[in-house]
């Protein structure tokens, strides 16, 4: 025998009285049209109105607000069951799918293929900064010079005033927005050292093809040393162009402070990464040629974790 359900009863009764509601509106726009129609075509011309006084009754009906507002009114209390019972089985599925799995995830250690794909994962995020970071400066450079120009052009200092300070403004956005990238930087650093060493020193390497991954891991490191380095670089050089603009106004003066700091904050977290990558780098070319060395004396086995 079914259990009885209150809220399958509700959602069923509330259906039910909608359906009864609705069908005089509709049945009344349906039947207001064929009058229409009939009047338009002559049905009319020998009338005989019985049907016509019932359409009209009815239309009168449903067209009163009092009847529009419980018909909306149900309308809504329908949906809004149905509704409920949609999203509760979609919560259920979800929570009996997702959450031991994820509680599990949470718990056990990744494997291999998790380290490698996390750590191209977090090169190429480091990567994505760094050309968000170049464009971001070449258009800085860009404005600086076209403001340099509008102040230079003009003999009104008021004028002169006015450019220094929308220059102001649009370096602080400026500093503000490179500002992001130092905690970004540092975080994916942190998944790099963590997931690449653990890759190095874990994976097993015992023929030609894992040693080959091997060296083009630290070759990949080698690059990455050489980018960070050009970053560096990049940044003295934004930080030499800033003062410039020193010493011309009072907001000037707060801007050039704010990008010194901010450029430092990020060399800072920069050469973190190249530290990193260094260390790694080492600890490859290490384990890389220590097996090479292994594979060539046929007395030692190729290095492998136990």
């Amino acid at each position: 025998m079914t259990r009885f359900s209150l809220r399958r009863f509700s959602r069923r009764l509330s259906t039910s009285l909608t359906f009864i509601v609705l069908f005089p509106i509709v049945s009344a726009v349906v039947g207001e049209f064929f009058i229409e129609l009939g009047k338009e075509f002559g049905w009319y011309d020998k009338p005989s109105q019985r049907l016509e006084g019932v359409l009209t009754t009815l239309s009168a009906l449903v067209t009163q607000s009092s009847f529009l507002v419980i018909a909306a009114l149900l309308t809504g209390l329908t949906i809004g069951l149905w509704l409920d019972v949609a999203l509760r089985k979609r919560e259920a599925k979800s929570l009996l799918i997702n959450a031991p799995s994820n509680e599990l995830a949470l718990k056990a250690e990744p494997g291999r293929l998790d380290n490698i794909i996390e750590g191209l994962e977090s090169v190429e995020d480091i990567t994505r900064i760094f050309r968000a970071l170049a464009k971001d400066t070449n258009q800085m450079a860009t404005i600086m010079m076209r403001s340099q120009r509008r102040i230079l052009s003009t003999h009104d200092y008021k004028k002169r005033r006015k450019h220094a300070t929308a220059l102001s403004l649009k370096l602080n956005e400026f500093s503000e927005k490179i500002a992001t990238y130092a905690p970004q930087i540092s975080d994916a650093t942190k998944r790099i050292h963590l997931n690449y060493l653990a890759v190095i020193e874990k994976a097993p390497v015992t023929d030609m093809s894992d040693l080959n991954s091997l060296f083009e891991l630290a070759e990949m490191l080698k690059n990455n040393i050489a980018s960070s380095n050009g970053t560096v670089l990049a940044m003295d050089e934004t930080r030499n162009s800033i003062h410039a603009i020193n010493g011309i106004t009072r907001e000037l003066n707060v801007s050039a402070q704010l990008i010194s700091a901010t450029v430092d904050a990020l060399q800072a977290e920069v050469k973190a990464y190249t530290a990193v990558c260094d260390s790694l780098y080492s600890v490859a070319t290490t384990r890389a040629e220590t097996i090479s060395t292994a594979f060539s004396n046929p007395l030692e086995c190729p290095s492998s974790p136990t």
